[in-house]
């Protein structure tokens, strides 16, 4: 069975990647897989590092500033969202 680390953000809602009922802009929540860890548990700095490399990514892709997505835990993701991961 294989391992996944979840990386979980909000993103801001300068982004522009989400809107409410009346059409303003809103916050989003991603959620990013790390595939095929080896194992749950990892060292503070390594998870941090891991986390930074994600958000950079996800920045990236969604052609904004680092700052504008703030790391949040699976537990706050999954209340703000409807996914069961």
């Amino acid at each position: 069975m294989s391992k996944n680390l979840r990386f979980c953000y909000r993103v801001d809602k300068k982004v522009g990647l989400a809107e409410d009922e009346f059409g303003n802009p809103g916050e989003a929540f991603i959620c990013l897989k790390a595939k095929d860890v080896k194992k749950y548990i990892v060292e503070k700095n390594v998870y941090k590092d891991m986390q930074n490399a994600f958000r950079k990514i996800a920045a990236n892709q969604l052609k904004c500033d680092e700052g504008l997505l703030t790391p949040i835990t699976i537990n706050e993701y999954l209340d703000k969202t409807d996914t069961d991961i």
